[in-house]
């Protein structure tokens, strides 16, 4: 009799001890993220392409879900995204990525991402993959330096890709009276070479920045554009 009381007793304290650990796991309120994919990996791009993508977040709590912050790793990553998320519904962010300059490179960047959800309250999206040269330019900026009273010259090696021909049509630049070009064909086939030779004529100590501006005859891309920096000194 004694131990049946005793296991009447154990019963209703665990019953009690259940129920009211069930009401206050019924009475936490917070919201949940739940992400559909925090990596992607885009198909290889020709460089100066934009990689678009929607990381999907959904709401899996019982209150509105708060993306307080997203900051991507570099300038060349702009987000923009759904700041309140309610219960059960799904908001996204969305990234666009600026491929220009990483021709021949993998690419791979993070996303720092900070919510209101307890548990996850900073995580982080992945963007990967690789980003196809246009055509191999070396070096891909005109740099001249040296005294006025010497030759000064830069030379700019440019060789096209099998699966992205083009041919030159011009070569320009803002301001003649610093510079003067010369266009070499070296090779014009299926792969296309030339050697571009830009020479200052500024005849006096001087500092000046421009764009040359080769033009070709490709849709994909008909501009290709280089900077060009030039430190003259006369001594």
């Amino acid at each position: 009799m004694k131990t049946y009381k005793i296991n009447v007793l154990l019963f209703i304290f665990l019953s009690i001890f259940i129920l009211l650990n069930a009401n206050v796991y019924a009475s936490t309120k917070a919201p949940v993220v739940e992400l559909e994919s925090n990596v992607y990996e885009f198909k290889p791009v020709m460089e100066d392409t934009e990689v678009v993508h929607d990381y999907i977040i959904k709401n899996r709590g019982n209150v509105v879900l708060e993306i307080t912050k997203v900051e991507p790793g570099c300038g060349c990553t702009a987000v923009s995204y759904t700041k309140f998320i309610p219960p059960g519904s799904v908001g996204k962010i969305t990234i666009k990525f600026d491929t220009n300059g990483y021709g021949g490179k993998p690419v791979s960047k993070s996303i720092l991402v900070e919510s209101t959800d307890p548990k996850k309250g900073k995580f982080y999206l992945k963007l990967k993959g690789s980003v196809e040269s246009f055509a191999d330019i070396n070096p891909r900026r005109v740099r001249l330096i040296g005294n006025f009273k010497d030759k000064i010259k830069s030379e700019i090696r440019i060789i096209s890709k099998e699966k992205y021909p083009f041919k030159i049509l011009e070569v320009s630049i803002n301001d003649k009276t610093k510079v003067k070009f010369t266009l070499n064909k070296v090779k014009e086939d299926k792969i296309s070479e030339y050697l571009l030779v830009v020479e200052n004529l500024s005849m006096k100590k001087d500092r000046y920045f421009d764009t040359v501006t080769i033009k070709t005859d490709s849709k994909l891309k008909p501009e290709i554009l280089l900077p060009l920096n030039a430190i003259i000194f006369d001594n």
